[in-house]
């Protein structure tokens, strides 16, 4: 096939599509400091301890970062759309949860499927990306240029747009942003993305479940390690996925 027809069976919904796969990159990151600024406010709002506290962040990356693995397995299985509709939804849902929390543990709960979602959205995200532009490495590298930078934005936006909602609206606003976006996400979702390739296979469940709580433990090490020290006997177990013994 010439290097003309394969430009020619190019989706020409591609950077449509690329647009708002960005937005989602740049949505899950944001996610990870966008309440940075409004912690103080939140700590007296909710009566966390100074300790807990860094739960409303922590409680979000363990997630994220523990369940990637699986979300790419589900996006394969699955198809990549509607695995990327799902995260958005959760995302959606539990942003929702997360601007009415009425308690510290309510908000945690919330952050915590605020990053699962997250885990769905962004290997489907990748893979749609993969699969719209892989007729053209050219185009595929810019998209993948783009990509990058709506993430690197989206960490640096965060902390920006959490300062002006914490001091012109309310500390609430860093969460209920995302509900209107996402429903306008998902509205244009089924328009732009193809359903994806999807692949032969089964999910192994104790495999996933054994894996991804792996990761998750291996992440909460990572996390709690900055409190407890790399040496606490704490952070050594979770970081070997293993039981502690006192």
């Amino acid at each position: 096939m010439s290097h003309t027809q394969m430009l020619q069976q190019a989706d020409p919904k591609r950077w449509k599509a690329l647009a708002l796969l960005c937005t989602a990159g740049f949505l899950t990151i944001m996610d990870t400091s966008i309440m940075q600024v409004a912690l103080p406010v939140i700590k007296e709002a909710l009566g966390y301890s100074q300790l807990n506290l860094q739960w409303v962040m922590n409680a979000y990356i363990i997630f994220f970062g523990g369940l990637l693995l699986l979300g790419g397995k589900l996006s394969d299985l699955f198809g990549q759309r509607r695995i990327f509709m799902w995260g958005f939804f959760i995302l959606t849902l539990s942003s929702l949860f997360a601007g009415v929390a009425w308690n510290d543990m309510v908000l945690n709960v919330a952050r915590a499927f605020q990053g699962a979602g997250s885990a769905l959205i962004t290997p489907a995200a990748m893979a749609t990306i993969m699969t719209f532009f892989a007729a053209n490495p050219k185009e595929m590298n810019k998209a993948l240029a783009f990509w990058g930078l709506s993430g690197a934005a989206g960490g640096l936006a965060g902390i920006f747009l959490g300062g002006i909602i914490t001091e012109w609206l309310r500390w609430r606003w860093t969460f209920l942003i995302y509900v209107p976006i996402g429903i306008l996400v998902l509205f244009l979702s089924s328009g732009l993305l193809p359903k994806g390739i999807r692949r032969n296979g089964r999910i192994d469940y104790a495999g996933a479940i054994s894996v991804t709580a792996a990761i998750v433990l291996i992440v909460y090490g990572i996390v709690i390690a900055e409190h407890n020290g790399w040496q606490s006997p704490s952070t050594i177990c979770h970081c070997r996925s293993g039981p502690c013994y006192s």
